[in-house]
């Protein structure tokens, strides 16, 4: 059977979407180019039947799609954003992915970074949440943004409620969205929060922090020699030897400076 994809059709179908006819131009465009490229792809023939066929395929596919469309544009988006981001979530992207992809297909940095913001923003307009969603995109680049964004958001918050600095709950945050040993946030979190007390910068601050924690999930004292090799700081000597306080005697921490 032949079949065509018509005015009428476009016409009947958009009317059952219950979309404001200002969208529909934006709809029979992207209805249009779908049929066009599916036809192309795989042509209709004498075996296409009435729900295998590239006119229901094309309906079915621009429903979805000025669904999404209507809903990025009512968040403050552009309509070159609106549509490629729509794009992407019809055939199934993970939300890096489509956010990754639909940036690609903007020129300006400055637009880039403008349309980045009203996307998360439309998902939570804390600036903490804003700040870790774009760190987790620009730096690590990978899936589950949101819900490590929103875990660490409510995990800082936690943390200051309970009466902690900015610095020891950011690094205790960010331990949990890391996967550390949970045994290790307060660890991290503390050493973290020391070294910017002290002056440390934070990729410095985060490197001291780390290799405190490691080594109290390890042994503290197998990593005591490499320690003191990185670390000559009276308050980094300091800290460490109160780390081995919790599984050393002040006779026995004596004893390991003595012979080190």
């Amino acid at each position: 059977m032949d079949y065509q994809l018509t005015d009428v059709i476009i016409r009947e179908a958009f009317a059952k979407t219950g979309v404001d006819m200002k969208y529909f131009p934006v709809y029979e465009t992207e209805i249009k180019r779908r049929y066009e490229d599916l036809q192309n792809d795989l042509p209709d023939d004498e075996d296409s039947t009435e729900e295998d066929n590239n006119v229901f395929y094309s309906l079915r596919l621009t429903e979805d799609y000025i669904k999404y469309y209507i809903a990025e544009i009512e968040k403050g988006h552009s309509h070159k954003w609106s549509h490629f981001y729509s794009l992407e979530e019809v055939s199934g992207m993970f939300d890096y992915e489509c956010i990754e992809r639909t940036l690609n297909q903007i020129e300006s940095e400055e637009e880039k970074e403008k349309e980045l913001d009203i996307h998360i923003r439309a998902i939570n307009e804390d600036p903490i949440f804003v700040k870790r969603y774009k760190y987790l995109y620009h730096e690590l680049m990978y899936d589950n943004l949101r819900k490590d964004a929103e875990d660490f958001c409510r995990i800082y918050h936690q943390c200051i409620n309970k009466g902690k600095s900015k610095n020891y709950a950011h690094a205790y945050a960010d331990a949990s969205n890391r996967h550390l040993n949970e045994m290790c946030w307060n660890i991290y979190a503390q050493a973290y929060e020391l070294a910017k007390e002290k002056g440390m910068n934070t990729c410095s601050a985060f490197v001291f922090a780390d290799y405190c924690s490691e080594a109290w999930a390890n042994s503290l004292l197998t990593y005591w020699k490499s320690f003191k090799e990185s670390y000559h700081e009276k308050w980094q000597i300091d800290f460490y030897i109160s780390l081995m306080r919790h599984f050393y005697s002040e006779s026995e921490i004596n004893e390991i400076l003595r012979w080190s």
